[in-house]
């Protein structure tokens, strides 16, 4: 109860310095903007910057388990998922997500390989727990670096796809996705001590799953095909 009670306490006090520091001043970059592209990039932002955390801090604390110490949760974890987010990042400038077909299976491929995570990687658990720390570490990077190489297309194709609309909306989308990501961070903490790791990881699923219709509606707002 106090974990939870502290964790809320953190979430509350974040989205409230977040607001006044970083939201509020990126509300004048919505001036002039199409009402439909405020609309589809918020709801594009704010998903992929629940779902990555969601996922992110999930991941982690799996693997942290796993490894026997959160020191090597955090080392291995969110080294390895940040270095893969951005090598995604990078190679979506080689492979975009130009269509919307593209970027449907994007998200649903992503979304189905954390769901079925949260089942193979439990087995993989139990079959190489009593392994030597570099066999574990191996075994970690097997869930991670998959999914981080996936999340990376999310934002430099989201950015891609409102910059071919309109480039004044940028710092509100910026803001829209530090701010969830943010709260998500406390968030998921939080849903893994009242529910489980497991449930952290499906929320993360469900947001990038939900990209599907807002990339299709953005796309749709475009009006053309959007390359890099």
């Amino acid at each position: 109860f106090r974990a939870m009670k502290t964790i809320g306490l953190i979430v509350l006090l974040s989205a409230i310095l977040f607001v006044l520091t970083v939201i509020l001043p990126s509300l004048p970059s919505l001036r002039r903007t199409k009402p439909s592209l405020a609309l589809l990039g918020t709801l594009y932002f704010g998903l992929i910057g629940l779902g990555f955390m969601f996922i992110e801090i999930g991941i982690i604390q799996r693997v942290s388990l796993f490894l026997g110490h959160p020191v090597y949760g955090l080392a291995v974890g969110l080294f390895s998922i940040i270095l893969s987010t951005g090598i995604g990042s990078l190679v979506s400038e080689r492979l975009p997500l130009d269509r919307a077909g593209k970027l449907i299976v994007w998200a649903v491929l992503l979304a189905l390989f954390v769901v079925i995570l949260t089942f193979w990687f439990p087995v993989l658990v139990s079959a190489f727990e009593g392994r030597a720390l570099p066999v574990r570490v191996l075994v970690s990077l097997g869930a991670i670096v998959p999914s981080g190489l996936l999340m990376g297309y999310g934002f430099p194709t989201g950015m891609r796809l409102v910059n071919a609309i309109d480039t004044r909306p940028t710092p509100w989308f910026w803001a829209i996705n530090g701010a969830a990501g943010v709260l998500a961070a406390g968030l998921a903490v939080g849903v893994s001590i009242a529910f489980s790791i497991n449930a952290s990881l499906w929320i993360g699923a469900a947001c990038y799953l939900l990209l599907s219709p807002v990339g299709f509606m953005l796309h749709r707002v475009t009006g053309s095909p959007v390359t890099s």
